[in-house]
C-alpha cells in the first residue's frame, strides 16, 4: 500500500542550465548568444536550440509530498484528478471526477473535509470537471461542462451563486485565472451553434456575472477539427492554438506547428515573440497504431466511425504540447511524446488515450505531454530543459512549489507536489 508521505524524491530531477542571472555571477544577457529586436513595438526574441546556464547555475525538483494510496482509507483513494487550488495558508483542494467532489487537505497532506455531490442541485456536480480556479479569498470555481455551469464554493464547502454558460454561442474548451480572480476562457465556435466552420477561437474575459465580456485574443481553431456537410473530420495531433494566462493577466500563446510564441497583455496587445528552433518528427506508422489503440480503448469503434469518421493523423508531431506559467515570470513548454520511439515497456504504461472525452469532440487532444519541459526567463531566453517525474502531470506552480498528478503503471492517481531549488547544481 502507498500512503502519504512527504520524503525527498528518491532521485534528483536537475533543470539543464536554468539559473536566474544573480546566481549565475553576471550579466547573462551577455552570454546568451540568441537575439532580441523590436518590429513594430513587439520584441522579437530569437533562441538557439541549447540553454544558456550551466550545471552550477541550475535548479533542482524534490518531491516534498505526496498523497494517495491504492487501497484503503476513502479520503485518500482518488477516482480522476482533474483540477488542484491551493490557498493561502497552503490548504490544497483536489477536484476528483471520479467521485464529483472536491477534497480538502492540509499542507502537509493530512485529510481534512470533503463537499461536493454527485447531482444538479446548488452544490451539485457532474461528471465532467475542472480545472480547480482561484479566486479572491480562497474562494473556488470549478468548470462543469455536463451542467453547462461554472460552480463555486467559499473555502469551508458551502456553495456559492454560479455562473452558467450557453454553450450554443460558444464551448469553453480552456480556461485560466489572474491572481487578482478575473477568470478568462477559450470559446469554440461553429459546433453547436450557428456560426460558420472555421469562426476563430476567442480568449474572453469573463463579466461579474459569468457571461462573456472583452475579447482578449481570437486566432484560427487549428486544423484538428475541420468541419464538413455532415459531420466532422478530425486530425490527431494537427497543429492546435495552446495558451496560458499569467498571474499578472497576459497570455501566452502559440499554435503546435511552429516553435513561435506571443506575449499579449491583458488588452490583447502583442508585446513579445520567442521562437527556438524545431525540427519537426514524422509521423510513424506504429506511432499511429499505439494512438489509435489508445482511442478505441476510449471510445466504442462504432462512434469513431460514425461521429469521427475514422481517425486520420497529421504527417509529423506538434512542435509542443502545452505551456506553464512558473515562477520568476518563466515560461514553461512541455514537450511531446512521441509513442513509437518510446521503449516497449514505457508503452505499456503509458496512457495516450484523450485528455478529457467528455469535450474531446470540441477539442481532440491526447495525453501527449512528455517528462521534459523548456523553460523561458520573462524576456524570454531559452534558459534550459527541466525533466518531471514520468506519468506526472503538472498543473500549477504556487511561489516554488509545483502541484500535479502522478499516476502509477495501473493508472491510479496521487496528488504530488514538487519543491523547486535553486542553485544546487550538481549536488
Amino acid at each position: 500500500m502507498i500512503t502519504r508521505r512527504a520524503v525527498p524524491w528518491c532521485s534528483v530531477l536537475l533543470i539543464t542550465g536554468l539559473a536566474c542571472a544573480a546566481c549565475a555571477g553576471g550579466d547573462a544577457r551577455s552570454e546568451w548568444p540568441g537575439t532580441m529586436r523590436d518590429s513594430a513595438s513587439v520584441t522579437i526574441v530569437s533562441n538557439p536550440a541549447t540553454g544558456v546556464w550551466t550545471d552550477a547555475e541550475a535548479w533542482a525538483l524534490d518531491q516534498d509530498l505526496f498523497i494517495g494510496e491504492t487501497e484503503g482509507d476513502p479520503a485518500y483513494l482518488f477516482g480522476h484528478i482533474t483540477g488542484i487550488c491551493v490557498a493561502s495558508d497552503g490548504t490544497m483542494y483536489v477536484v476528483d471526477q471520479g467521485a464529483s467532489s472536491i477534497r480538502v487537505y492540509a499542507s502537509d497532506g493530512a485529510f481534512v473535509t470533503a463537499f461536493g455531490e454527485r447531482g444538479a442541485g446548488p452544490a451539485g456536480l457532474g461528471m465532467s470537471l475542472g480545472p480547480c480556479l482561484m479566486g479572491p479569498g480562497d474562494t473556488l470555481a470549478i468548470p462543469d461542462m455536463q451542467q453547462f455551469r461554472l460552480s463555486r464554493f467559499a473555502p469551508d464547502g458551502a456553495s456559492l451563486a454560479g455562473w452558467r454558460f450557453d454553450i450554443g454561442s460558444g464551448i469553453p474548451i480552456g480556461w485560466g485565472i489572474t491572481a487578482s480572480g478575473r477568470i478568462a476562457t477559450q470559446l469554440r465556435f461553429g459546433i453547436l451553434g450557428p456560426a460558420p466552420p472555421g469562426t476563430p477561437d476567442a480568449i474572453v474575459w469573463l463579466s461579474p456575472d459569468g457571461s462573456p465580456g472583452d475579447t482578449l485574443v481570437r486566432f484560427p481553431p487549428g486544423d484538428a477539427v475541420t468541419r464538413l456537410e455532415v459531420g466532422a473530420r478530425y486530425t490527431l495531433l494537427a497543429p492546435t492554438p495552446t495558451w496560458t494566462l499569467t498571474p499578472e493577466g497576459d497570455v501566452w500563446y502559440g499554435s503546435s506547428g511552429a516553435y513561435r510564441i506571443t506575449r499579449y497583455d491583458a488588452t490583447g496587445t502583442p508585446t513579445r515573440i520567442i521562437t527556438k528552433p524545431f525540427e519537426a518528427a514524422p509521423m510513424t506508422d506504429l506511432d499511429r497504431q499505439l494512438i489509435g489503440d489508445a482511442i478505441r480503448q476510449v471510445f466504442p469503434a462504432a462512434l469513431i466511425q460514425n461521429v469521427m469518421g475514422g481517425l486520420h493523423f497529421a504527417a509529423v508531431h506538434p512542435a509542443y504540447f502545452r505551456f506553464l506559467p512558473g515562477p520568476e515570470e518563466t515560461l514553461w513548454v512541455q514537450h511531446v511524446v512521441r509513442p513509437g520511439a518510446l521503449p516497449e515497456f514505457e508503452r505499456e504504461a503509458a496512457r495516450f488515450g484523450p485528455e478529457d472525452p467528455e469535450v474531446f469532440l470540441a477539442d481532440p487532444r491526447l495525453r501527449l505531454g512528455a517528462p521534459d519541459w523548456d523553460v523561458f526567463d520573462a524576456e524570454g531566453r531559452f534558459l534550459g530543459v527541466v525533466a518531471m517525474p514520468e506519468r506526472f502531470t503538472a498543473m500549477r506552480f504556487v511561489g516554488d512549489a509545483l502541484y500535479g498528478v502522478w499516476r502509477d503503471d495501473v493508472d491510479v492517481e496521487y496528488v504530488m507536489r514538487l519543491r523547486l531549488v535553486k542553485g544546487r547544481g550538481g549536488g
